[in-house]
């Protein structure tokens, strides 16, 4: 049991590094697009 709740906790932590990546790169280009000119 041990070592499923460690891969439900792998996938929890790569699921919210993939979506703040997903908000940062967003966010980025937004930004980008709003002061290129």
């Amino acid at each position: 049991m041990q070592p499923k709740i460690n891969w439900i906790d792998n996938l929890r932590g790569i699921a919210c590094l993939m979506v703040v990546m997903i908000h940062t790169t967003t966010w980025y280009i937004t930004n980008a697009h709003s002061v290129s000119r």
